[in-house]
């Protein structure tokens, strides 16, 4: 005889003979009332997840809330973690952790050092303290502490460059490249890690991990332009091409050329081409091969797609939006990383569940 465990009713998260009897999900400090009689409470505690980053390209993911559940004393009060808070840095904001009685759990992590544009790196999932690296910490069952760059681990380590986050109970954040950017996905898990984002037209923005009961939010496209220039001459030496327009850009921005008539020479239209010094506000220049001129018009595009924001225990998690990345589901779900400018997701909100 054969049983499935995914439809069987004698298989269950639930403690046996419990009913979940309170849920607090809002960050904060608050009073808990447990009936007279009752002395050991059950409890599923999740930290809040971690935001991503975010920078003049490409940007790392939050990790996963940490998960940790047993049983407890009675406690008055309880201690839910916010998740972090996105923004535009190029470091970001861990979650905060969350506790009651004696089980507990830390944050998901984001990178909070800056590191080069071309290696953004994701958060480590939470483990029984707060990650504030790429790597997860100790669990609170003991599990160890996960190794390098996108390890598995029941704390996974978010991963560096364009690799996806480890898989495990709380999934690590994607890393990004420079260049691209958009390849590794959210750590999958029991709560997701958060998605990558990209720059250029070569990838989109990828999407959160997926938790157990909970996909992660899907990254922006690739076609998601950010900022514009006109151009109106170009000319290229064969080592250097130089473009004549008013622009925003900066150094390190990729940049895709389109519309440029061939004056003489090679084609001066171009497409995800890193933008080298020096450049000002009237030309911007990339190293290319091409040699050839063009009296213009033309138009220069910066490309930019945020990641996804990871599911967590209660909920999805958000879709990127533009260059803006997505926040994770409320129960820790990791933040996804935002690009060229934009705001990274904020991490999801931790989780309190007591059985009794």
């Amino acid at each position: 005889m054969s049983s499935d465990i995914n439809q069987s009713p004698q298989y269950s998260d639930t403690p046996l003979g419990l009913k979940l009897q309170q849920t607090f999900s809002t960050p904060g400090t608050f009073p808990v009332t447990i009936p007279t009689g009752i002395n050991r409470v059950y409890a599923i505690v999740i930290g809040g997840g971690g935001a991503g980053t975010s920078t003049l390209s490409t940007g790392g993911a939050g990790g996963a809330g940490g998960y940790s559940a047993g049983w407890t004393y009675v406690s008055n009060t309880v201690t839910v973690g916010a998740g972090g808070l996105g923004s535009s840095s190029n470091t970001g904001v861990s979650g905060s952790p969350s506790i009651y009685g004696m089980v507990f759990a830390g944050g998901g992590g984001s990178v909070t050092a800056a590191f080069p544009p071309g290696n953004q790196i994701g958060g480590g999932g939470g483990g029984a303290t707060t990650s504030t690296s790429n790597t997860g910490p100790i669990s609170y069952t003991g599990a160890p502490s996960s190794g390098g760059s996108s390890a598995i681990g029941y704390a996974a380590s978010g991963g560096n460059n364009n690799n996806a986050g480890g898989a495990g109970v709380s999934g690590g954040g994607a890393g990004a490249g420079l260049s691209s950017g958009g390849i590794g996905l959210g750590g999958a898990g029991l709560i997701g890690g958060g998605g990558a984002s990209s720059t250029g037209t070569a990838y989109a923005g990828t999407a959160g991990g997926r938790g157990d009961f909970y996909l992660g939010g899907a990254g922006g496209p690739s076609s998601n332009v950010v900022t514009t220039a006109s151009i109106t001459s170009a000319t290229g030496n064969g080592t250097t091409v130089t473009y004549t327009a008013n622009n925003t850009f900066t150094v390190g921005q990729v940049v895709s050329i389109t519309g440029l008539p061939q004056t003489f020479g090679a084609a001066l239209n171009l497409s995800n081409q890193a933008i080298v010094a020096p450049t000002s506000t009237t030309s911007f220049s990339i190293t290319n091969v091409a040699n050839g001129t063009s009296a213009g018009p033309g138009t220069a595009n910066i490309y930019g797609s945020g990641g996804g924001g990871g599911g967590g225990l209660l909920s999805s998690g958000n879709p990127a939006s533009g260059n803006n990345g997505g926040a994770g589901g409320l129960g820790g779900g990791g933040g996804g990383a935002g690009a060229v400018g934009g705001t990274s997701g904020s991490g999801g909100n931790g989780v309190v569940l007591l059985y009794y």
